[in-house]
């Protein structure tokens, strides 16, 4: 009775522990540390040292202001497009992943845009002096700006810096952009000068969309920053929609989901961060207040720009720590070492789905003698069956002492009633593990298994990453779960079999959105599961024959 009551009150906790944990960021819920209030920068913080190539004074643009034209760049990674009228980047489209069809879990062959922002007028990253824009707003009087490169560049290797030239508000700025073919960070370089002495504020702008898919639950988009070595995050669209204001000692911040991350690493860290979400649009604001001009002495700060995938290494390789962003939680420590092992049996295999119920055969092999132990202790507790009934009908009246006499026959005949329950307890982090791995991990977005349902052209497990769209594999699971629970010893409690009976149908409408990859890991591990039981059933009767 104990073993069976530390069974359900395991499974109810799991239930409720993971249940309660999606739910409550679906809904918002999940409680966010609270942004600091930070003293604004002073007058004279000192600014970044500009590059060599800048070091002369910034005077008037020799070329003659002229409309707004595209500039396209194209690298191996992405395809970036700016425009000339106030040095915007309007789009950043990744050429290695693509959108998901909102038919079924597959890749619908169109380039992913990841920054989508292009409908703003200040685009992606923006530039505000005083609270005006710095790109033309249609007035006479207002900014002009003029680039004298070519429209359209193919940036094969190597590094390359454009240069666009403004005048807004009696202020010359040049926006220098370096970009590099083989890596997902771009920098920005920001010169700001004055004929007269005068002081402005600044704000940086770095605004995108919606980063994961309308219908999933579990992939959302959220705020995420670094402040003072404190990772943050913050998913609450009303608190974002009324505005946040986190302060200073920003190491970096953007907005990601659960496979890519739009980030702004500013150099100064003395500058005051704001986020809204507003008409669709996460957008991050870096202001620096009170910014001293004078004659012949230009301003200059520096910013660099992560665009791309959660790959370990390009976030490493970034101008400032942005692993954080990978999300693994609690169970860190064992989601790392199962995705090593993923990706090497996805090596051997060429298949992920295949990878990871090969993984689900190397963790059996390391539980079996927990799972030995578990059936032996089931079946010394199924022997112990007919006296823990008498011991019900005899002191059914008294449940102390029902009880106590059947924590005495476990004790009499040497029988652990958590001895069954220890490999469940064992693979909950193995399950959690698994469970952050898959949904943090970008190699597994868009990895099939099995694409469509046998002898058909019905899209089935296109994405591990993704439920089952058929919910064939939770159902089976559920199968496989009632099966094991019937091979399973009980206790003879009717209340308590009844109660175990509808754990399988619990976990079927759990599984039911849960990653196609991790139902696909639970379900071959209920068959693992029955092949050992059986096998040890008969191992067992052939001795006691």
């Amino acid at each position: 009775m104990e073993n069976h009551r530390l069974v359900i009150a395991v499974v109810l906790s799991f239930g409720l522990l993971f249940g309660w944990q999606i739910f409550s960021q679906y809904m918002g819920w999940a409680p966010k540390p609270a942004p600091t209030t930070a003293q604004m920068p002073p007058a004279d913080a000192p600014a970044p040292v500009p590059a060599a190539e800048d070091a002369q004074p910034l005077r008037i643009p020799a070329a003659p202001p002229s409309p707004g034209r595209d500039v396209v760049v194209e690298t191996p990674l992405y395809t970036a497009v700016f425009n000339s009228a106030g040095g915007t980047l309007k789009d950043f489209a990744l050429k290695k992943y693509q959108n998901s069809d909102p038919e079924s879990s597959r890749p619908s062959g169109k380039a992913l845009h990841l920054l989508k922002a292009g409908e703003l007028p200040q685009g992606a990253i923006g530039l505000f002096i005083n609270n005006q824009s710095t790109w033309p707003d249609g007035q006479k009087d207002g900014p002009r700006w003029s680039y004298a490169g070519e429209s359209s560049i193919n940036l094969r290797e190597g590094e390359l810096s454009i240069h666009f030239d403004g005048l807004s508000d009696g202020l010359v700025i040049r926006r220098t952009f370096i970009l590099k073919a083989d890596a997902y960070v771009l920098r920005e370089l920001v010169r700001i000068g004055s004929e007269s002495a005068r002081s402005v504020n600044i704000v940086r702008s770095l605004s995108t969309g919606e980063l994961s898919g309308d219908k999933e639950y579990s992939n959302v988009t959220k705020v995420v920053l670094a402040q003072g070595g404190e990772f943050l995050d913050e998913t609450d669209k009303k608190r974002l929609a009324a505005g946040m204001n986190y302060g200073e000692r920003i190491q970096w911040a953007g907005a990601m989901s659960s496979y890519f991350l739009t980030a702004v690493i500013p150099q100064d860290q003395t500058l005051n961060l704001r986020a809204i979400h507003q008409n669709e649009n996460y957008t991050l604001l870096l202001e620096k207040k009170q910014v001293s001009l004078e004659p012949g002495q230009d301003f200059s700060a520096e910013f660099s720009y992560y665009i791309g995938p959660k790959l370990k290494n390009d976030l490493e390789a970034a101008p400032a720590d942005l692993s954080p962003v990978m999300e693994y939680g609690w169970f860190g420590w064992i989601a790392s070492p199962l995705l090593i092992m993923l990706r090497w049996f996805h090596a051997l295999t060429g298949n992920w789905g295949t990878a990871i119920i090969l993984l689900t055969v190397v963790i059996k092999i390391v539980l079996w003698p927990l799972s030995y132990r578990s059936y032996k202790s089931m079946e010394n507790m199924k022997k112990l069956q007919p006296i823990m009934t008498k011991i019900r009908e005899k002191y059914k009246d008294d449940r102390q002492r029902q009880n106590q006499e059947v924590m005495q026959l476990y004790k009499t005949y040497k029988v652990n009633p958590m001895g069954g329950c220890l490999p469940i307890l064992v693979q909950l982090p193995v399950f959690f593990g698994l469970y952050r791995a898959l949904l943090s991990s970008i190699e597994l977005r868009h990895a099939g298994f099995i694409e469509f349902l046998p002898f058909t052209d019905i899209v089935w497990l296109a994405d591990l990453s993704a439920k089952d769209p058929l919910y064939i594999t939770p159902i089976v699971m559920g199968i496989s779960m009632l099966l094991q629970q019937k091979m399973t010893p009980t206790t003879g409690d009717p209340t308590q079999a009844k109660i175990m009976m509808l754990m399988p149908i619990v976990f079927t409408f759990m599984f039911i959105t849960f990653p196609s990859g991790l139902v696909i890991y639970w379900l071959f591990n209920n068959i693992i599961s029955i092949a050992q039981q059986h096998g040890q059933m008969k191992l067992s009767s052939r001795k006691q024959s």
